[in-house]
């Protein structure tokens, strides 16, 4: 019985194989690994990845940064009205305190001068708001002449609601007769660089009631 002989078929040559054989590079196709890593960065993704990297961190710096901005204005505002607040507080209390050592409970003033050349004094008071004046006059007979007058009506939204804190002081003008009276309230919170509201108005000789009250 005559023996079979059986042939192989040639293996197929791998590319790596082929490459080396031909000195020819394998084709960077779809199903080719390395091709496909070599097209990933001929078109430039890698770089696309890491300029958003980039612009993800400058907008969270800016965000950072907005945010320490409004921490520092708002602890700069608190600051500030802290220390406003505590020199409101200095400085309405220091007023306070003074005015009634100098001036007593119910701030009163004296005036010691010469009315129509005769001596005189005057005594300006404020009783929570109420204004009065007494004028006493040594006539030159002897004789002690007093009279009191009335002040206008004060608003108390005109003098930071405190009618009471008025200081009331009275002087004689040029005319040796006309009386100008002044008034002096205390600071208030809102207004800025504790500015004090102020007023005055006169008092004017009257021949039947000695003097009249007259506001500007």
């Amino acid at each position: 019985m005559a023996a079979t002989t059986q042939k192989s078929k040639p293996k197929a040559a791998r590319p790596e194989e082929e490459e080396m054989a031909t000195g020819r590079s394998a084709p960077t196709g779809a199903g080719n690994a390395l091709g496909r890593r070599t097209d990933d960065l001929g078109t430039g993704r890698a770089g696309v990845i890491q300029t958003d990297d980039l612009s993800t961190a400058h907008h969270s710096v800016l965000r950072a940064g907005r945010g320490w901005w409004q921490i520092a204005w708002i602890g700069g505002m608190g600051a500030t009205v802290a220390l406003y607040s505590l020199m409101f507080v200095v400085v309405a209390g220091w007023i306070s305190l003074t005015n009634t050592l100098q001036y007593g409970p119910v701030h009163t003033t004296y005036t010691v001068t010469k009315l129509s050349g005769q001596d005189a004094t005057i005594i300006s008071s404020n009783q929570d708001g109420d204004i009065t004046i007494t004028v006493k006059i040594h006539q030159n007979d002897g004789s002690l002449l007093i009279r009191s007058y009335q002040g206008p009506a004060l608003s108390a939204d005109t003098w930071n609601g405190d009618l009471g804190s008025i200081v009331v002081t009275s002087a004689v003008a040029g005319d040796g007769q006309t009386i100008k009276v002044s008034l002096l309230g205390s600071v208030n919170y809102l207004h800025l660089f504790f500015v004090r509201p102020s007023a005055t108005f006169s008092l004017v000789p009257d021949k039947q009631a000695g003097y009249k009250v007259a506001t500007p």
